[in-house]
């Protein structure tokens, strides 16, 4: 077997799934991540992510919302799509798109670090730079997926009034505005609004916005309230 891959079925192996199960009966989503990673035929890699988008700690399906598994999943994901066959590297990116594509878990949105569940996957994907040469549908619908988890860096405030600030950053994604709402999370009670002023011509995701709602510092992250339909 591929050292790669037989990493990746270590990383699984290393996990407790039933911890992360939730209230839920689940099916044995460590198995089924096993069962992708060393699918080799098209309809093996396929049933195992249909098995991991519909009933599985990764996501809950009948509320459409993400499973408490999903976050430790997702660097396994990634090493599948990486070092598995092509059909189990296709279905491994099908997972990750549908893991985008779902909202936090009511009382669960958010990791340790306090970042919505869905905008933590994102991090970790665009982390991962994919390999070239994958899958280009679905490559395409992940990228697309990723820009919906925006975040705007802050990296200095051009002038600042009562409640607004126009600030220099590093913007990811794609904002859902105008106006985007904002997570609140950790700084201010209210919904904020970033709203698009013009982009600078200093290099690629360099981005000036508009903030109001409240003044923003050097260092904050931004990222959006609600990436999809709750």
């Amino acid at each position: 077997m591929n050292p790669a891959l037989a990493a990746v079925l270590a990383e699984i192996d290393a996990v407790d799934w039933s911890a992360h199960t939730g209230r839920r009966r689940v099916c044995d989503t460590g198995g089924e991540l096993r069962r992708l990673a060393g699918a080799r035929l098209l309809n093996e890699a396929a049933s195992a992510g249909t098995r991991l988008l519909e009933d599985s700690a990764l996501v809950d399906d009948f509320e459409l919302t993400l499973g408490p598994a999903c976050v430790p999943a997702v660097p396994i994901l990634l090493g599948i799509a990486e070092h598995g066959s092509s059909p189990a590297a296709a279905a491994a990116l099908g997972v990750l798109d549908g893991i985008l594509d779902r909202s936090p878990e009511p009382g669960a949105e958010r990791t340790a670090g306090g970042v919505l569940q869905c905008c933590a996957v994102a991090d970790l994907v665009r982390a991962h730079p994919l390999k070239p040469g994958g899958p280009a549908r679905r490559d395409r619908e992940l990228r697309a997926a990723l820009d919906r988890h925006w975040r705007f860096e802050v990296l200095r405030v051009l002038d600042a009034g009562a409640g607004w600030s126009i600030a220099h950053g590093l913007l990811t994604g794609r904002l859902t505005g105008p106006p985007a709402h904002v997570d609140p999370y950790g700084d201010e009670p209210g919904t904020l609004t970033v709203e698009p002023g013009w982009t600078a011509h200093t290099g690629e995701g360099e981005a000036v916005l508009r903030v109001t709602g409240t003044s923003v510092g050097a260092g904050r992250v931004l990222r959006p309230a609600r990436c999809v339909d709750w």
